[in-house]
């Protein structure tokens, strides 16, 4: 479970977002944003205005049926030729995402991803929305508890059509698209889904399992990361 974050935010992480985040603007800027981007018995509900007038990219996130959180971007980290995204709580949570696929969460009660990797390029990364991109994949993670380490998913992908999204209060058409994912070595089956962009496959929106055995987060991106 995600707790209820603190207002107050420690000064080492101002040292690390903003180095790292490129941003200029001061640590009271960020105390500010931070500040709103709270886990709570409620859903955190922003305006197009607010999110579009924040420097930092953004997104909502909910786990399984806790509340919506708000959590802007802290680092952007090039990797391989793309970029790994980590967004912060004033809690010092974080999920880790890749061209729109989770990779990585800290400090979330209920347990974390500790690490993903695959030999294969994700589909993801690729564009569901390209004929031309693979329907089947694999990768190895880890995860906390349960000391689970190299457990292999495999993946396919199937189109579900077209769906409409409100999203910072615009109605934005996706390609739906569902990912069937089998680990094997624990006998589970379970689905990952993507609204992403007709156009470029940019994920706009997904709902993914952390782990097999844990929970799945709802993330929908606001303002995307611009590089």
């Amino acid at each position: 479970m995600l707790t209820t974050l603190s207002r107050i935010v420690p000064m080492a992480l101002f040292a690390l977002t903003l180095p790292l985040s490129g941003c200029s603007q001061k640590s009271t800027a960020l105390y500010d944003t931070f500040s709103v981007a709270a886990f709570g018995p409620q859903d955190i509900e922003k305006s197009a205005d607010d999110i579009n007038a924040l420097p930092w990219a953004s997104i909502y996130a909910k786990l399984d049926d806790d509340a919506q959180a708000f959590m802007v971007l802290g680092f952007a980290e090039p990797r391989h030729s793309v970029y790994q995204l980590k967004w912060l709580s004033a809690n010092n949570e974080m999920v880790v995402t890749e061209s729109g696929r989770l990779m990585k969460t800290v400090g979330l009660q209920n347990g974390n991803l500790l690490n993903s990797e695959s030999d294969a390029i994700d589909p993801l990364q690729l564009g569901l929305h390209k004929d031309s991109t693979p329907t089947s994949w694999a990768r190895s993670i880890d995860w906390q508890p349960g000391n689970h380490f190299g457990v292999t998913l495999t993946s396919s992908f199937a189109h579900k059509g077209i769906q409409t999204l409100i999203i910072n209060e615009k109605p934005v058409e996706t390609l739906y698209v569902v990912e069937t994912v089998d680990a094997p070595e624990l006998d589970i089956q379970f689905e990952n889904e993507f609204w992403v962009s007709p156009q470029s496959g940019r994920v706009l929106s997904s709902k993914q399992a952390i782990a097999p055995t844990l929970p799945s987060i709802d993330i929908t991106v606001l303002k995307p990361f611009s590089s």
